[in-house]
């Protein structure tokens, strides 16, 4: 693993410890995810009983947990096995209980799954295959899957809802960057914080005065700079944490928790950057979806042509399946 990989398992092991079960806030509410639960839903009800499922890049377990609902309602004895690079184990409420039809495999890899061969019915992905390396993944899948087993995967399409919104939310943060407002609040903080113990009135402080008509102006270009985006909900999360910190609430923490804000503000926005960087960098055009279809065509799977998934006229996601043939 090289020091990017590194850097982006770390940023999706801060982001699982959450607890939240993807990255698509503000799709949630759409019905794309409703009907692509839906559509797995039917596909799990349709394999026969006993069968060994797959999830690859399962993240804290959003499609897991369908497969295992699946499970339950009509007693199909799958053997369930998740895996995912980030240390998911525990941080997911899900994959932290033990459960008999239920293997979690964290901090592994979908090109080195480590499974046996021939050992799998069906292998799916929820938007985790294609952040895997094309060529090892399709190879993995193709060595674990039984002859006739299917990966089937929705991932990113480059030009989709959640990538656009993604990309919106990645200029969001590199704009709070650019204007240094971290940097102001933290120098007006320290002032504020020598003229109180020196008993002193910030008001009259010129330095101070500066500090603060300084934040105000870089604040309000930042909100000039987002008025032409889609949404603004990543601008307006930085400026609620830094501006908590001179309201009335901020009067009950220390100088030193106030310094943590800033250093959680920061840490979470890097954590944010990796993660769209990685996401943008993952989806797929035309191209790239034909550049995998012949990748697996390669190493033996039998491709039915990609699809594209669309709720409402808007697209969402390309949907791929191949069948493993000898």
């Amino acid at each position: 693993m090289n020091k990017q990989d590194k850097l982006n398992s770390l940023a999706w092991n801060n982001y699982w410890d959450t607890g939240f079960n993807s990255t698509f806030t503000g799709h949630e509410d759409t019905g794309f995810f409703k009907e692509l639960e839906q559509a797995w839903i039917a596909e799990f009800e349709s394999l026969e009983d006993g069968s060994t499922i797959v999830d690859l890049g399962a993240g804290n377990g959003a499609l897991t947990a369908t497969i295992l609902a699946t499970n339950e309602t009509h007693n199909k004895g799958f053997d369930v096995i998740a895996v995912d690079y980030a240390a998911v184990k525990n941080s997911s409420e899900l994959f932290s209980k033990k459960r008999a039809d239920l293997t979690v495999k964290d901090n592994t890899s979908i090109e080195e799954t480590g499974l046996e061969g021939d050992s799998v019915d069906l292998c799916v992905s929820q938007f985790g295959f294609e952040y895997a390396d094309h060529e090892k993944a399709s190879s993995e899948a193709y060595r674990i899957l039984k002859e006739g087993g299917r990966l089937i995967a929705i991932v990113h399409h480059k030009q989709s809802e959640i990538t656009q919104s993604c990309a919106s939310a990645h200029m969001q943060i590199g704009l709070c960057h650019r204007t240094e407002l971290t940097k102001i609040t933290e120098k007006l903080l320290r002032r504020l914080r020598k003229l109180s113990k020196s008993n002193r009135n910030p008001q009259q402080d010129e330095t101070a005065e500066q500090l603060r008509e300084e934040l105000n102006k870089r604040a309000d270009r930042l909100l000039q700079y987002g008025e032409d985006l889609p949404d603004q909900n990543h601008i307006n999360y930085f400026l609620t944490e830094l501006t908590s910190l001179f309201g009335p609430k901020a009067k009950s923490l220390s100088f030193e928790q106030k310094m943590r804000v800033i250093e959680m503000v920061e840490h979470n926005a890097k954590g944010f950057q990796l993660r769209m960087e990685a996401m943008i960098k993952a989806s797929l055009d035309m191209e790239a979806i034909d550049n995998l279809t012949a990748i697996m065509e390669r190493q033996g799977f039998e491709v039915i042509p990609a699809e594209l998934v669309q709720h409402e006229f808007k697209t969402y996601a390309w949907r791929l399946e191949a069948k493993k043939i000898q």
